[in-house]
């Protein structure tokens, strides 16, 4: 189960998603594709997620 740490640690993570790279606008939680210009943000998503897991596991050691 995760910590309480952990928890915050997600939840402080979600502005640091890259805004999408067509148009700049930014994530909002559910979309895969921009809002505004209809661009896939699968790869800033997967990016973001990359990054959490890594700052996760530099947590554990």
């Amino acid at each position: 189960m995760a910590s309480k740490q952990e928890i915050q640690k997600v939840l402080d993570s979600l502005d640091r998603i890259n805004p999408c790279p067509g148009c700049s606008m930014r994530y909002r939680v559910g979309d895969l594709e921009c809002p505004r210009c209809g661009a896939d943000l699968y790869d800033a998503l997967r990016d973001w997620a990359e990054e959490l897991l890594e700052s996760l596991a530099v947590s554990e050691e």
